[in-house]
């Protein structure tokens, strides 16, 4: 009898097939456990697993936190070394900087030693080391009037100056502060014995510009010279205003 619809005579019967299939292999009762697996299949299993590794070795495993802590503790060690640094090299530089201003402190009162030496030992004449050729003495000073009418004796060779307030004793000189202060006179010579001097020296007088209507008592001139007088005016009247004196 056929038993497929591809075979001659096929009437479409194939319930006896499907039945005798079932028969054959029955469906497992819900209280049976499964059947085991083939005993072919174990040995298999257990080569596979003696291949592998005895011990496998624990990845290291990095907390984002443990990171962070570490890479702040080498940036503060970093920062600090770099203090350190900067410290060590701005000291070096403040002592190199006291040790030059101390030597020129020390070559600048060496130089004042030595002018004050010079000007100790100056004879204020002309004529050289062998002094002057004719017995008459010309000394190598000259009087110099400021625009403010000072006035000061000055040395040509050694620099000395000498103002109205000095005496043979002491040299009146202005301070940091702007105070007069009194000094001891390394020339031992004063005012007067310089004034001496200027009136036997053939040297000429010196000045700076001078202005006439700023002189002391000095009569009022205008740009062109001519004298004129002081007015002063009420400027909401325009009246002049008399027995006013500057």
């Amino acid at each position: 009898m056929p038993k497929s619809p591809f075979d001659a005579n096929f009437d479409g019967k194939v319930g006896d097939v499907v039945a005798s299939v079932e028969g054959s292999n029955p469906a497992p009762q819900a209280h049976e456990a499964p059947a085991p697996l083939a005993s072919s299949v174990a040995p298999k299993t257990s080569k596979a697993v003696a291949a592998a590794p005895a011990a496998v070795a624990a990845p290291v495993v990095v907390s984002e936190q443990s990171f962070d802590q570490n890479a702040l503790g080498q940036l503060l060690k970093y920062l600090i070394l770099k203090e350190g640094r900067e410290a060590a090299s701005s000291e070096q530089a403040e002592e190199r900087r006291k040790q030059i201003q101390r030597q020129r402190d020390r070559n600048a009162k060496d130089q004042d030693s030595k002018i004050l030496l010079k000007q100790a030992r100056c004879k204020h004449l002309k004529g050289g080391k062998k002094g002057p050729k004719t017995q008459n003495k010309d000394y190598a000073v000259y009087q110099h009037r400021f625009i403010a009418f000072t006035e000061y004796i000055r040395c040509r060779i050694c620099g000395m100056k000498w103002f109205h307030n000095d005496t043979v004793e002491y040299l009146e000189r202005e301070d940091k502060n702007g105070r007069m202060r009194k000094i001891s006179n390394h020339t031992k010579k004063g005012w007067r014995e310089a004034v001496d001097m200027v009136d036997a020296s053939t040297d000429t007088p010196s000045a700076s510009e001078s202005l006439p209507n700023v002189a002391p008592n000095a009569t009022n001139l205008d740009a062109a010279g001519l004298k004129f007088e002081n007015r002063f005016v009420d400027k909401e009247t325009g009246e002049a205003i008399e027995g006013i004196q500057l």
